[in-house]
């Protein structure tokens, strides 16, 4: 059976840094769950936050960032065939 993938995304001020917030902190429980939240990764674009990435052309620091989209995208998508879970969830604003 395949591994299912839930993305969610949200607008800034509806509550997705809350989501992302409670999946960083219980990254380690879903896991024993089945479901795999990967690590939200630290960078000028991701400061401060706990999701994942912004796929807005509006909204992209890509720009600014030492690191481009590629080197997020594969850190995300090594974590989650390594992880071999049956669930999956990303989370970005915007």
């Amino acid at each position: 059976m395949k591994p299912t993938l839930y993305i969610h995304t949200g607008a800034p001020k509806t509550g997705t840094s809350s989501i992302q917030s409670f999946l960083n902190r219980n990254r380690d429980a879903l896991r024993s769950m089945g479901i795999c939240y990967p690590k939200p990764l630290v960078g000028t674009f991701l400061a401060g936050h706990e999701g994942h990435l912004s796929m807005s052309i509006v909204t992209s620091q890509f720009t600014k960032d030492p690191l481009n989209y590629e080197h997020y995208r594969n850190c995300f998508l090594k974590e989650l065939k390594e992880a071999k879970l049956p669930v999956n969830v990303l989370s970005a604003e915007s």
